[in-house]
């Protein structure tokens, strides 16, 4: 073999490190590579395991059913002092060489090359050349493993982080559509964890994170996967389970703790959130923010620890229409939908600023104006069920696409009418891209059969828009997008309501709208 040929295939090697995630997987290539280099018919190798012990790990042209016994003959051999042992005539194969591999003294692992030939041998000095090049790249492997396993991975509890909870989420949802299947999510959020790390210091609260971490862990089957989703939070992924298995979960859950409690460890409880796909939610950020939403209700309910979406029904209705829950809702909504579109940030929050400002200053009562900046919150979380690659489309839409954005408001509406303290927003929010003149969406209407509310939010929906970059052109210049506004009042936009907004703008009395 030619020294030049190994060290291609070495430098082939260390790329696939970084391609292939999985080490059995890498020493099926390895394998390969060694018997085409040494002209063997099968090769394998062994790796020290945390128990002290060789296991059968990967194999060319190998019978895995052979490992034990090759292993109970190779065993006896292998000691630190005789790193590489040749030996003839085991298993069936004439010839077999079998070299080890070491990271300084402590032994790694070692490698089989069974032959047919009767006189089948290497050298020494290649055997030794092997054994290290093998040692660099297990050690490499392993290395990259960590770094991706700390990527995915809390390091405070260890759990699998958000990124990679919502990419396994993504692939169950996959699963479940193309199986028939029903998935499952919790969401469960710790009570008072606030005053836990203000009262007893930031210690007891990083113990509280790792007890709960573990106690939700325990109640898990093996192909449930549980993450630390946020600062006080957990989500927990329940693949093939339907409604009533996922409640027993959470129960499960809520009892551990309970028992660890009784036994005098001080362990705050939770607030379990139960969403189903398909039965509840029709993609993945519909089924997050659902999740998330029942997850508020829940730590609104002491008596209802586990809020499964949609049966409010069971509970009574002054629960979800008070003052303490719905603003609580509403953000939640409003940054789910924020977060689905790549090309803005904290979008609906600044909207409603500016939309509760105009609304005052074109004489609504708070009442009214309240209501202008909730439905300014709300008027996108429709796009929940638009595909991101239609909002994000960095060129024109076709025809079909457009028709698929124009039916957003509708989403909006089905949304909001499922909700208690909600619903008396639906009409002002299905009506936010009515325009003046009737040639709006999605039902036409004009002048002021559109919702004063509709009509203010449109107005500073669009001049936002206007001076905001988006994937398919520039934004406009501050006077570019007010001369637009006011050629389009009485078209597009109420002329009275872009009247008050570029008064506004002149006097400066919107600090944000000025500064842009």
């Amino acid at each position: 073999m030619e020294e030049k040929d190994f060290t291609l295939i070495k430098r082939e090697l260390v790329e696939a490190l970084f391609i292939i995630g999985e080490e059995r997987e890498f020493f099926e290539l390895v394998c390969k590579h060694l018997a085409g280099i040494t002209g063997a018919e099968a090769c394998c190798v062994f790796l020290l395991a945390e128990d002290g012990n060789f296991k059968f790990t990967a194999g060319y042209n190998f019978p895995e059913e052979k490992s034990l016994q090759l292993l109970a003959s190779v065993e006896k051999d292998f000691t630190e002092k005789e790193k590489i042992v040749l030996d003839k005539e085991k298993l069936g194969f004439p010839s077999i060489v079998y070299f080890s591999f070491f990271s300084g003294k402590k032994p790694l692992g070692f490698s089989v090359l069974c032959s047919k030939k009767e006189h089948f041998s290497l050298s020494r000095e290649l055997l030794f050349k092997l054994g290290e090049d093998v040692t660099f790249l297990l050690e490499k492997i392993r290395f990259i493993h960590n770094l991706r396993e700390k990527s995915i991975r809390d390091g405070l509890t260890g759990l699998f982080a958000r990124g990679y909870f919502i990419a396994r989420l993504r692939e169950e949802i996959s699963r479940a559509e193309r199986k028939g299947e029903k998935v499952c999510l919790l969401f469960c959020d710790i009570d008072d964890f606030k005053a836990i790390n203000r009262t007893l210091g930031y210690s007891e609260g990083d113990r509280v994170l790792c007890r709960l971490s573990h106690l939700i862990g325990s109640c898990l089957r093996k192909e449930d996967l549980v993450c630390r989703y946020g600062g006080d939070e957990f989500a927990v992924l329940l693949p093939s389970t339907d409604h009533s298995g996922a409640r027993e979960v959470a129960k499960r859950i809520l009892a551990e703790i309970k028992a660890q409690t009784t036994r005098g460890e001080f362990l705050p409880s939770l607030s379990i959130g139960v969403v189903c796909y398909p039965d509840d939610a029709n993609s993945l950020e519909d089924i997050m923010v659902k999740a998330d939403i029942s997850t508020i209700f829940a730590k609104h309910c002491p008596e209802e620890k586990i809020i499964t979406w949609g049966n409010w029904e069971s509970i009574q209705e002054k629960k979800f229409s008070s003052r303490e829950i719905i603003p609580e809702v509403i953000y939640a909504l409003a940054e789910v939908a924020d977060e689905k579109n790549s090309y803005v940030s904290s979008h609906s929050k600044l909207l409603s600023q500016e939309a509760v400002s105009l609304a005052r200053k074109m004489g609504l009562d708070e009442e009214r104006a309240r209501k202008t900046e909730m439905v300014a919150l709300l008027h996108d979380i429709g796009n929940l069920a638009v595909p991101e690659y239609i909002l994000n489309k960095p060129g024109s839409l076709t025809d079909k696409e457009w028709e698929i954005v124009k039916q957003h408001p509708l989403y909006s509406v089905q949304f909001l009418s499922k909700m208690r303290g909600l619903d008396d927003l639906a009409a002002p929010v299905r009506s936010v891209h009515e325009r003046w003149d009737g040639k709006g969406y999605p039902n036409g209407i004009s002048g002021e059969d559109i919702p004063i509310e509709s009509r203010i939010v449109f107005v500073v929906c669009a001049f936002r828009a206007m001076l905001s970059e988006r994937p398919y052109r520039k934004r406009l210049t501050r006077k570019q997008a007010v001369e637009e506004l006011k050629s389009q009042a009485g078209k597009q936009f109420d002329p009275g309501v872009v009247r008050v907004f570029l008064n506004t703008l002149k006097e400066g009395l919107d600090g944000r709208l000025s500064q842009s």
